[in-house]
């Protein structure tokens, strides 16, 4: 958090400030910060991707290589083409975490996006997607 957001929350939240005291614009940056505050603490690698890939559609499929980055593997079924970013990592017990996003595109339009994996492996594209996603298992 930026130096500068420590000071604005604690003006904002001093205690000695009454709540009728506050300007409207100090409330709802209060609100604000502790949705943020939530949102930030509760989600998981699955809630990102969840809450932005179905957002692809419709979408020129360079919008997904943007994001994603240029993907692993290609495959054309009846005149679609998937593309599959995958992430295969080691875990803490000698296993493998493994992580793949697809992206269908038809008539050059994303038209279905999906995912499936571990929370684990799936922190890198949510990160991708979601610059100020930050999670620890």
């Amino acid at each position: 958090m930026l130096p500068g957001l420590f000071f604005m929350i604690a003006v904002l939240a001093d205690p000695q400030v009454a709540p009728w005291e506050r300007t409207q614009e100090q409330t709802a940056a209060l609100i604000a910060l502790g949705h943020h505050a939530e949102m930030t603490r509760s989600r998981v690698p699955s809630d990102v991707l969840n809450a932005i890939l179905p957002n692809f559609r419709g979408k020129p499929q360079r919008y997904a290589f943007d994001r994603l980055g240029y993907p692993d593997k290609k495959m054309s079924i009846d005149g679609a083409q998937a593309y599959s970013w995958m992430n295969d990592e080691p875990d803490e017990e000698g296993g493998e975490l493994h992580c793949t996003v697809k992206v269908i595109v038809r008539s050059a339009r994303i038209v279905k996006t999906d995912f499936f994996g571990n929370e684990a492996a799936c922190a890198r594209f949510a990160r991708a997607l979601d610059p100020t996603f930050h999670w620890r298992q």
